[in-house]
């Protein structure tokens, strides 16, 4: 199957935590620099598991990049909220 379709099926059939943590993922390749942002993503990935939804939204308000794209930002707060009331 063709990468992009993989993706596109996946955002379609999984769960709102479940993209969460694909997007955590693709973050820790694209900012892999940022020490502070790896720390960050790190922690925020474990309240994920612990559906601890409050801790991701503060964590991502307080440590995002400044590079991040604002659409990019607004995405992963849109998710936490699906994630909240899923």
């Amino acid at each position: 199957m063709n990468p992009l379709l993989g993706r596109i099926w996946d955002i379609w059939t999984n769960s709102p935590q479940d993209e969460l943590l694909v997007m955590l993922d693709d973050w820790r390749e694209d900012f892999f620099q940022d020490q502070t942002f790896l720390y960050a993503i790190d922690l925020m990935e474990e309240a994920v598991y612990l559906d601890d939804y409050n801790r991701v939204y503060t964590l991502i308000r307080e440590f995002a990049p400044v590079t991040m794209s604002g659409d990019e930002f607004n995405i992963f707060l849109d998710i936490i909220q699906e994630a909240e009331y899923a």
